[in-house]
């Protein structure tokens, strides 16, 4: 017989197989840029022509762009644009097709001519270039289709919210190279806003049929982002190992030439926020560039220095990123950056490792976040189809099915299940918060007495020294649904 619970393996089944066949390279760490390139061709040799999504893409970008020009788009409905976002949304319906329609082989779309590519008067190492074609096709394209599913939610059109939703999710992996850095805060800034819609009641699923429930639930079925916020920092270690080696391509017994200094320096201006306009690799190829390269040069540390020192802080960051918030101590990685930053006789003693590493600990914190949001909206889903197979909220979370949710959603403050209470019959959804202690979901509050949307995330350490100083500021729990706004 054809159970519930043979349909669910089976749609299991299927998503690993897809996975498994479509999954991009990943570049190893000791791979070499060119050795990357060659696998990645010819992964893309593999995938037909019809499958691949680029020049679709890049042609509703261009069509986007011109229509946004002089516009601002927000998918925030307490913004002052989001009026004018909502105007502008309602009048896009071929274009919204389009994106839908090509979103689920969008990961398949990045050509290796356009990956690869160099811009010739721009000399930058090669792993960047990875990065950077279609972020902001990404980011625009997804809005208007977050945009577009609040409104869906608010007219009742299910449909439409799941085929947004779900063409969101294709377009977050459109990222060239997936796992990185980039990718991770691209799921942040989308996913976010379409789970809080949903916590909101933004999108509202009191009306939404078990069917629809069950596929509304896929979409926040993703690993955690522990495991992705570590997948992204090895991608990060080897991006930085490929900067390491463009910076000291040139290098004589380990010391880095003058032209890998002037190339620091070029990388140094760009991180500046220096015109673009005026910068080109050859900003430093005059007399002062020179000097300045000459007397830079003896000072930057040896590759093998740079090389060991990287690995340090890499694994540290590593180690960091995958423990759960209610365990962590301390940013040890960010404290160890910082003294290395400001506490050497020189300030390019550990650069340009230090220059260029990325900032962690602000992801984590972002992801931290992240991941309560869309685990209070699995909940969330999970509970309103109990509701509307048994006409009812169930009282306790064992009650829910458990093919549905097989796994009830952890809270990253504790470590163990979200909070989950009826009150007159209506669910509450909470997690401890930065406190990490249950308050009976009496929210923090702000110093204007009310209470605060989305308390700061506190290590360990920080919250010891917090509540030997002022605990009132963070005492409460963090109401994630029915969710708290802030005017």
């Amino acid at each position: 017989m054809y159970t519930e619970g043979m349909k669910y393996c089976i749609m299991i089944v299927v998503a690993l197989m897809s996975a498994c066949v479509f999954a991009q390279p990943m570049p190893e760490l000791d791979e070499s840029f060119d050795a990357f390139k060659a696998g990645y061709i010819a992964w893309y040799d593999t995938i037909s022509e019809a499958d691949r999504a680029w020049e679709e893409m890049e042609a509703i970008d261009a069509e986007l762009r011109e229509r946004l020009e002089g516009r601002r788009m927000t998918a925030d409905p307490s913004d002052d644009e989001w009026d004018a976002s909502v105007e502008f949304v309602q009048g896009q319906g071929q274009l919204l097709d389009r994106i839908r329609g090509y979103s689920s082989r969008a990961y398949l779309a990045m050509s290796p001519d356009v990956l690869f590519d160099q811009e010739p008067d721009i000399e930058l190492p090669k792993a960047i270039g990875l990065l950077i074609p279609n972020l902001g096709a990404t980011m625009k394209q997804s809005r208007l289709l977050v945009i577009d599913a609040i409104l869906a939610g608010q007219a009742g059109d299910h449909a439409r919210v799941l085929a947004d939703i779900r063409a969101v999710r294709d377009l977050q992996r459109f990222v060239p190279v997936s796992g990185a850095m980039i990718e991770l805060l691209v799921e942040i800034a989308i996913s976010s806003i379409v789970a809080e819609s949903i916590l909101s009641d933004e999108i509202d699923l009191s009306d939404w049929s078990a069917q629809e429930l069950t596929q509304l639930s896929t979409a926040f079925g993703e690993a955690g982002f522990s495991e992705r916020l570590v997948r992204a920092g090895s991608f990060e270690r080897w991006g930085l190992g490929d900067m390491l080696g463009w910076l000291y391509e040139d290098a004589k017994d380990g010391r880095i030439s003058l032209r890998g200094v002037k190339r620091f320096i070029y990388m140094v201006a760009r991180l500046g926020a220096i015109d673009d306009d005026a910068l080109t690799s050859d900003s430093y190829e005059g007399a002062s560039g020179l000097i300045h390269a000459a007397i830079l040069q003896p000072q930057l540390p040896l590759l093998q220095d740079q090389v060991a020192l990287a690995d340090e802080l890499f694994e540290l960051a590593l180690a960091e990123m995958n423990t759960s918030p209610h365990k962590l101590r301390a940013f040890g990685y960010s404290a160890l950056i910082d003294k290395l930053a400001t506490e050497e006789e020189s300030l390019f003693e550990n650069a340009p490792v230090v220059v260029f590493i990325p900032d962690f600990s602000r992801m984590y914190k972002r992801a931290s976040q992240a991941q309560a949001v869309e685990s209070a909206t699995t909940l969330l889903v999970a509970l309103h189809h109990h509701h509307r197979m048994c006409g009812e909220f169930p009282a306790t979370l064992d009650k829910l099915d458990p093919y549905f949710l097989a796994d009830v959603p952890i809270d990253p403050y504790s470590g163990r299940a979200l909070r989950y209470v009826l009150v007159d019959s209506r669910p509450v959804i909470y997690s401890l918060g930065p406190d990490r202690d249950d308050d009976g979901r009496r929210p923090v509050l702000g110093e204007d007495g009310n209470p605060k949307a989305w308390p700061n995330f506190l290590t360990l350490d920080e919250l010891e020294a917090i509540n030997a100083t002022d605990p009132a500021s963070i005492d409460g729990d963090w109401i994630l649904y029915p969710a708290i706004t802030e005017d």
